[in-house]
Parts: C-alpha cells; sequence; structure tokens
C-alpha cells in the first residue's frame, strides 16, 4: 500500500506538470461520470483511497483490467491514464474528512533574527500553515520537506488538528527535535533563491508547493491575503493574519563592474547600486554593515597589487603552540572587497565578496583550483574567539602551571582544539578556476583534525547552511570526479574539506590522495580529491587537500540513502571516546554487535552468518585489505581513522538500503612509510601485529576472530591478492604516485617555505614509490603466514635494513633529508639549534645476541658526529654508544658491535650531528645479527 501511495503521488503530479494547467486544469476537465459513484474504481459503491490503489495497479500492469473503468473515467475521454489517476487525487481533496485544498503554506521566513524566539531563545527558521477552510481538517500523517527525495521530513504527529481559519507554526532547524508546545521539523530553509517547500498528504500526495525567492533577514515570503494566490515579501506575522501585513524593504545588492579573480595589471572599479541606496564597502574582510572599518562608496577603487605590503595574518605567531617563526618575506596577496547597498531608511542588501589578484605568475594559480577565504579577522584571530588561535585561554592556563607534553596535543586547551558548532564562523569563499571566478558563497568555517591542528597551517570545514546563505554548495569541486554508485556525478554538497596533509604535512601532501586514487572502486566509501591553493583574508595560505567530508549527506549523495535514516559515526565515538552526534540508536546497535563479534566463535556458521547478516562482508574485507597492505599505523595498529554506517530504513528497492553495516576510509597518508616509522614500512608484518584493543573501536578483533572461519580467511585471502595485484599493483602506484605529486611540487615546497616546514618533498617521493615496489611480496606472504598456507618465501637472516626508514630531528633548526641511493642519505643542516639527528628506526633486537653495525660517514667541512643505538620508545634505553667519530673531511668507514641486554622490535641506529651547518652523508650502512 506503502509503495502504490507514492507511486501515485509521483505520477499525479507528473501528469498536473504535462496538462499545462496545473490541478485547476484537470479538476474544470471533469465531467459527469455514468456510475453511480464517481471514482469508483473499485466497484465497492464508494470513493476513497482505495480506489487511487486500483487504478494505480491498473496503470502499472498489477491489474489486468477494471470491470467498470466508466465510473474510473474522469475526464471522460474513452480511456484510462495517468490523468485520471491525478483527477481522482483531485477528488480526493474534497470528501467526508474535510476539504484538504483549504490547507495550505502561509508564510515563510528563511533567515530569522527577531521575527520569532523558541522556548530556548534560539531563533530558527520558520513556516506556517493556514486552513482556509470551513471545517476542521486531521493533520494525521501529512509532512513538509524542502527536498524532492523525501517529501515526509517532518510529520504532524497522531491526533493533530488545525481549525478553520487556524494557524500553525512549524520551527525548522536541522538536528533539533520536538518540545513540548512547538512543531520542530528537522531541515533548514535556504534564504537563497530557489529553496522550495512543499506540503504533502500521504494519500493525495503534494497539497501545497512554495519556491522562495533570495529573502534577507526577518522578512517572509508570504501570500498577501491568508490562502490567496498571490505572494510577496512581508514583515513577519507568525501565527496571525497576513492580510494587514506591511510590503518589506528589500535592498538589491551592489553589483562589480569586474568579477574577482587574477589580473594582469591594476585596474579602476565600479560599484552600482538601486537609485536612492548608498554603497558602504571594507577591504578588510568585515563585514561593511557592521563594520567600523566600513567606507561609504563615492567613486572608483583602485584595485592594485597587494603583496609588496607588509604581511599581516600571516605574520601572526601564536597560531601554534610551538616556537614559529612566521615568514619574513612578502606573502602573495590579494585585494579583498566587501560591499552592501543601504537604503534611506537604514536596511542594507546582503553582501558581496570579491577578491583580486594582481600580477600573480606562479603557474599553479591557473593550474589548481584557488580559494579565496574572506571573514571578519576577528573570527580567526582574536585571542578570545579567534579559532585559529592558542587564545587567552591557553595562555591563561599555562600561567596557573599547565603543561603540555607535546605541541601537536589536541587536548591542550588552545581556541584552535575546541570543537562543536560554537567554533563555526561566517565567511565567505569564492572559487576560482584559470584564474576567473566561478563560484562564491556565504557559508561556516570551522578548524578540522587532530593533532595537526597544532600545525601553522590548519585544516578547514566550510558548512553550508541557510542562515548563511544557500543550504547546500551548489557547485562541482571535482570536475565530474565525485559521482554516486550509479555513475551520476555529485555537484551539491553540504560540508566540503581542505586538508594540509595531515602526517604528510612536511612531505607531499598528497600521500592519502594517491591511496584513496589507488582504492578507487572497491567496496567502501572513500573521499574524492582535488589540489587547491588557499588565500585567507588576502594572504598566501598555501596548498591544500580539497576533499568530501564523510558524514550522513555524503551517504546520500553516494549511496541515495536519505540522510535522516543514516547512522554514522567514527573509531572514536564506537570506542565511547567522544560524543556522538546522531539522534538514534545505531551507536548503541554497532556497539552491542561489535561485541558480541568480537567474542563470537567465528568457525561456527550460524555466528559467521549472523555477522554477515548485519555487516557487508566485501565492505569489511576490502577496508583490512587496504589498510593493513599499506600499514597504515593510525587505523588498525593503533585503532583509529574509520568510519561506519547504515541505513536505519531498510527496504528492497536501493541495496544499499539494506541494514548492513559498511565501512568508510580516510586519513590514510601514516603509512607506506611514512615518517620512517617501522610499522609503516614494506617489510613490517603488519597483519599479524594489528591491535588487540578490546572495545567496539578496534577492528582487528574483528577481524582476526573472523579469520578462524575457513570461508572467511579463504575470500580474504583471495580478494586481498586482487587488491595488491590490480588497484595497488606497483607500476600504477609508482604512476599516480608521479601523476599527484608533478602536479603540486611547485605548490607544495612554496607552501612549505611560508609555513616554516623542513620540506621532505622528494625524499618522500621516492620513498613511497620504494615501498610499493617492495610492499607486494611481503604482504602476500605474511597473509599466506596467517592462512597457514606455506609459499617458500624466504626472509633474510640478516637483520633487514633499509635506507628509507631513516628520518631527521631538528631541535630547533631546520634541514633537510635526502634520499640519495638504497644505501646512502644526505642530511643538510641550514639552521643550527641544540642538535640534529638522523635516525633509522625499525631495528629488531634479541636479547644476548651480538650486532655487528657498518656504515661510512663523509661530510664537506668536517663534522663532529656520535653514533648509538636506542630502544625507539619509552625511556632512553642505550646498547651502544660512541662519540666525536668524525672529525675530517675524507670519508672513513666505521665499524662497533654489541651484545643487546634485552629484546626490542623497535630500536634505531641514530646519528647525532654537532652544532653547524653543512651536508653529512651516511652512506654503505648494514646491520646484521653475528649469532
Amino acid at each position: 500500500m506503502k509503495n502504490y501511495k507514492r507511486l501515485c503521488s509521483a505520477v499525479m503530479a507528473g501528469a498536473l506538470a504535462l496538462s499545462g494547467g496545473g490541478a485547476e486544469a484537470v479538476i474544470n476537465s471533469l465531467t459527469a461520470s455514468a456510475a453511480a459513484v464517481a471514482g469508483d474504481a473499485n466497484s465497492d459503491g464508494s470513493f476513497g483511497s482505495a480506489d487511487l490503489v486500483t487504478l494505480a495497479e491498473y496503470l502499472t500492469g498489477q491489474k489486468k483490467d477494471i470491470p467498470d473503468w466508466e465510473a474510473a473515467d474522469l475526464c471522460s475521454d474513452g480511456k484510462l491514464d495517468v490523468f485520471d489517476l491525478c483527477a481522482m487525487r483531485e477528488l480526493m481533496k474534497k470528501t467526508d474528512n474535510g476539504d484538504y485544498s483549504a490547507l495550505c503554506i502561509n508564510e515563510i521566513c528563511a533567515s530569522n533574527d527577531m521575527s520569532l524566539k523558541d522556548n530556548s531563545g534560539s531563533s530558527p527558521d520558520w513556516l506556517e500553515i493556514y486552513n482556509s477552510g470551513s471545517t476542521e481538517l486531521s493533520l494525521d500523517g501529512i509532512g513538509l520537506s524542502n527536498g524532492a527525495k523525501n517529501k515526509f521530513k517532518f510529520v504532524f504527529s497522531e491526533g493533530t488538528k488545525i481549525g478553520a481559519g487556524e494557524y500553525i507554526v512549524v520551527l525548522c532547524k536541522k538536528g533539533v527535535s520536538e518540545e513540548e508546545g512547538e512543531y520542530r521539523a528537522a531541515f533548514n530553509i535556504s534564504a537563497t533563491a530557489g529553496d522550495t517547500i512543499t506540503l504533502n498528504h500521504p494519500e493525495l500526495g503534494e497539497l501545497d508547493s512554495v519556491t522562495l525567492p533570495e529573502l534577507i533577514s526577518d522578512v517572509t515570503y508570504a501570500r498577501t491575503s491568508d490562502g490567496g494566490a498571490e505572494f510577496d515579501v512581508l514583515e513577519p506575522t507568525p501565527g496571525s493574519s497576513n492580510n494587514d501585513a506591511a510590503k518589506a524593504s528589500m535592498v538589491s545588492k551592489p553589483e562589480f563592474s569586474a568579477k574577482g579573480g587574477f589580473y594582469d595589471a591594476p585596474f579602476d572599479l565600479t560599484i552600482t547600486s538601486p537609485a536612492g541606496t548608498e554603497i558602504w564597502y571594507t577591504t578588510d574582510g568585515t563585514d561593511p554593515t557592521i563594520s567600523s572599518t566600513a567606507k561609504l562608496y563615492t567613486g572608483d577603487i583602485s584595485v592594485t597589487d597587494q603583496s609588496p605590503l607588509p604581511n599581516v595574518y600571516s605574520a601572526r605567531r601564536d597560531v601554534c603552540v610551538e616556537n614559529y617563526q612566521p615568514p619574513e618575506d612578502p606573502v602573495d596577496k590579494g585585494m579583498i572587497l566587501r560591499a552592501a547597498a543601504k537604503s534611506a531608511d537604514g536596511t542594507y542588501s546582503k553582501v558581496v565578496s570579491n577578491s583580486y589578484f594582481i600580477g600573480q605568475t606562479e603557474s599553479y594559480y591557473k593550474d589548481m583550483k584557488v580559494i579565496s577565504i574572506t571573514s571578519d579577522p576577528d573570527s580567526f584571530f582574536d585571542e578570545e574567539t579567534g579559532i585559529y588561535v592558542c587564545g587567552n585561554g591557553f595562555y591563561q592556563w599555562q600561567r596557573s602551571g599547565g603543561r603540555y607534553d607535546n605541541p601537536d596535543d589536541s587536548r591542550n586547551p588552545t581556541n584552535y582544539n575546541k570543537t562543536g558548532r560554537e567554533q563555526e564562523r561566517p565567511c565567505n569563499i569564492q572559487v576560482f578556476e584559470n584564474g576567473a571566478a566561478v563560484y562564491s558563497e556565504d557559508v561556516g568555517v570551522r578548524i578540522s583534525g587532530g593533532w595537526s591542528t597544532g600545525r601553522p597551517q590548519k585544516s578547514l570545514t566550510f558548512y553550508a547552511r541557510s542562515e548563511y546563505g544557500a543550504k547546500k554548495m551548489k557547485y562541482d569541486f571535482f570536475n565530474g570526479a565525485a559521482r554516486d554508485v550509479n555513475g551520476k556525478k555529485i555537484t551539491e554538497f553540504d560540508k566540503i574539506m581542505i586538508r594540509n596533509g595531515g602526517n604528510d604535512l612536511d612531505g607531499t601532501h598528497c600521500r592519502d590522495d594517491v591511496i584513496q586514487s589507488l582504492a578507487d572502486g572497491l567496496n567502501f566509501g572513500r573521499q574524492t580529491k582535488a589540489n587547491c591553493i588557499v588565500f585567507l583574508d588576502g594572504e598566501f595560505w598555501g596548498y591544500y587537500n580539497l576533499q568530501e567530508k564523510e558524514d550522513d549527506s555524503y551517504v546520500e549523495s553516494h549511496f541515495g540513502v536519505n540522510e535522516d535514516d543514516v547512522s554514522i559515526f567514527d573509531s572514536q565515538t564506537a570506542a565511547g571516546n567522544k560524543e556522538y552526534d546522531g539522534t538514534d540508536s545505531g551507536l548503541s546497535d554497532y556497539q552491542n554487535f561489535a561485541r558480541w563479534a568480537m567474542s563470537a566463535d567465528m568457525s561456527d556458521p550460524a555466528n559467521y552468518e549472523r555477522f554477515c547478516e548485519q555487516a557487508d562482508i566485501d565492505s569489511f574485507i576490502d577496508f583490512i585489505a587496504v589498510e593493513s597492505y599499506i600499514c597504515n599505523w593510525d587505523c588498525l595498529i593503533n585503532p583509529n581513522n574509520w568510519r561506519v554506517w547504515r541505513s536505519n530504513a531498510p527496504d528492497s528497492v536501493n541495496p544499499y538500503n539494506d541494514g548492513k553495516w559498511r565501512w568508510l576510509i580516510y586519513d590514510t597518508e601514516y603509512s607506506s612509510g611514512c615518517l620512517g616509522e617501522a610499522k609503516t614500512m614494506y617489510h613490517y608484518n603488519y597483519i599479524a601485529n594489528m591491535s588487540q584493543s578490546q572495545n567496539p573501536g578496534n577492528l582487528s578483533v574483528l577481524f582476526y576472530q573472523l579469520m578462524k572461519n575457513e570461508d572467511f580467511a579463504d575470500k580474504f585471502r583471495t580478494r586481498s591478492f586482487q587488491i595488491i595485484d590490480e588497484n595497488f599493483d606497483s607500476t600504477r602506484a609508482d604512476e599516480e604516485i608521479t601523476k599527484w605529486t608533478s602536479a603540486v611540487r611547485t605548490a607544495v615546497l612554496d607552501t612549505h617555505k611560508r609555513f616554516g616546514i623542513t620540506s621532505q618533498f622528494d625524499s618522500t617521493v621516492i620513498c613511497e614509490k620504494h615501498f610499493y615496489a617492495n610492499r607486494p611480496e611481503w604482504a602476500k606472504h605474511y597473509i599466506n603466514e596467517l592462512c597457514g598456507i606455506g609459499d617458500g618465501f624466504a626472509i633474510p637472516n640478516d637483520q633487514i635494513f633499509d635506507v628509507y626508514s631513516s628520518s631527521i630531528w631538528m631541535n630547533s633548526g631546520s634541514g633537510y633529508l635526502t634520499y640519495l641511493s638504497e644505501d646512502s642519505v644526505r642530511v643538510d643542516v641550514d639552521k643550527i639549534g641544540q642538535y640534529a639527528q638522523l635516525m633509522f628506526l625499525g631495528l629488531s633486537l634479541e636479547r644476548g645476541k651480538r650486532y655487528k653495525v657498518e656504515y661510512t660517514i663523509s661530510s664537506e667541512s668536517g663534522y663532529n658526529t656520535y653514533a648509538q643505538v636506542q630502544l625507539n620508545e619509552g625511556m632512553y634505553t642505550n646498547y651502544y654508544f660512541e662519540g666525536d667519530v668524525h672529525a675530517g673531511q675524507n670519508p672513513e668507514k666505521h665499524t662497533f658491535t654489541f651484545t643487546a641486554s634485552d629484546s626490542t622490535t623497535n630500536a634505531k641506529l641514530l646519528f647525532g650531528l654537532d652544532k653547524s651547518t653543512g651536508s653529512v652523508v651516511i652512506s654503505d650502512v648494514s646491520f646484521n645479527c653475528l649469532d
């Protein structure tokens, strides 16, 4: 029955559109039927909703005939078609249950500030329903929506009635629930032109539809007389008559003589506005309608190159806890203009924001998207409220005795580590392609990320909300690359991220991009990526990864599951380590499911079948296969960085609406040799050493339990080998790395220079390619080993030593590392610090055994160094130390032996460099067990 009601509504809406005159045309075409009861399609002697179903079944081939078809032929044209179905719907509006043609949307406020307050004192959007008829109507099952996919985003509760001539106000705000005495719809209304609100009956279909023009705060789009046909922009009258409402003052936005963009030479800019208005503008990012720096426009504005001017925001030192040194040279800059028209009565138009860049010659400004963020500087940099700075609260905490262990710790009480909606600030983003402005929208912005928020260059997420502008960002950020499971382009987004590269911050910034590109087509959700350059309030903020945000709206756009029916959360939420934003029982369902699966005997076919009934087994296998292959330390070793989702409203139409848990991949860059970590190296047995932590946020325990099932183990092995040979084929991986890194190299190097980062770009490229060239045979062997399958693969008896496991540490200094060959590495120190260290990580030692280390050291001008073998975690346990091993210019070969005092898989060979600048080359390194 439910599906036929939906069919009736959809088919009749199409018929109304085709009829050219809407519902009125169909109603006027009705003629008296020869049947005793007009519309009695099922011949039961009466007319009702069952007749709608009967006719729909006939039109869709479910019924072969209708005995008394003339009763259903309401158009009297001698045939039955969708126009008769549409006419039947209109006839049903006037039944013994009431005249539903009298029910309408009477007034809509898409940007509420002062017109109406809810019980909590906040100001949500709102709309008003009106009954223009003479009888009371039941609102049971009647719904409201602002979208085409789900016509019942809000449904009036059972027993709700509206009397003749009465009004009901519905508060509209996404994420809220109904409170006593209030009707609250969980969607926002966009103040940008084009949002459509519909009123829908569960059997009669759409009762009313209103498409909004662009609106400003505290004006409404309303019927000029209650229930009438004419609309206008009026002063708000929530819950009362519109008949005497005054016409609202709406001021058109000013127009610029030149669009924002990149220009070769300076020029004069003209701004115009409607007669009788004046124009106020700012050049510092502030809102001209409220800013003390706003200027009255009196003539052309000279648009010039701003780059030679002193740095302002990029000169801030308080953007991180560490001793950050901002750039001394001027960074590239643009000219920011924000303007609004003001009428004689003081009413302002909406603000228009434009960014202009003069004489910028770097090729990446045209090769990549450029995003200019314009916001009141206080939103980012105010010591009390700025989201980008440490903030007064942090400094007060520090003065009162607060201490931090790590400057990048997300637990440090800085402004940029605060989370939640209260940390969101309004801004404008303007996007440029090939130097020309292609998109602009007012959105909200927050700081994003974990430890990387402590870096000077921070990740950001943009939020489309009707309170700022449009409720969605309607722009193809990814040039057609973002597509749903059916291949359709995704061009509307609730949220968009720009990411600083995370753990690959000092490398290529695009390690995660490469991995997610290689994982295309696998059975889990992934993020579409693009390259972009960012300016913040006119100043160069560097290269960023532009990417999708995985949330409920991502699931809807990619998998066709209504976002209101989605449960989605990440590993930390599943583990109970942070608050859940959801409003349903999905989290507890997943936690209960995971806890059961962690202890269930999966060798029992019944338990395995139960797991497969509740989780998409292909999604789980593909996810584990990829994360273990790339050796992502920050996923299955350190349980983190995965998301899981399901549909809470299963149906038989959409295969992704089956209620099964599925996984999403993100933040994969702490892998493939990243940071020289032993557990990210190509020869590491990741699959056998994943975390055994017993909490629902750890997928490893689920995996190990499932490996006890022969069918799963065989399927996992077969699928993993396929993914290794196809998606992560070493040649394909090499090409993908080359494609991404060659496109971004110049931009990333300039970004490293801008933020004072010791660049590891070129070394990272070599390291990544080295990982994928050598990983396949090791990964396959470890999978075979886990499955108990012999493969003849021989692990060398001597110590595995990989020069690409090296990294450098510059304490207060700066420099860089370069891989010269597979057994040679050079360290260049260009700024003296407390000390510099070159480290080779991931060495395995066994207590009581003797080890031999050989290496050659050379430098340009002589360099005092020390060499030692040390535990790479916990306290400084030294197994060997030798100081002042090289003081001359000629290459010297060194050898030393030592006996391990205990066993470890995470020791390091370390070379300390003295306090001077220059280059040191360490080559011909070997590390072997003598026993």
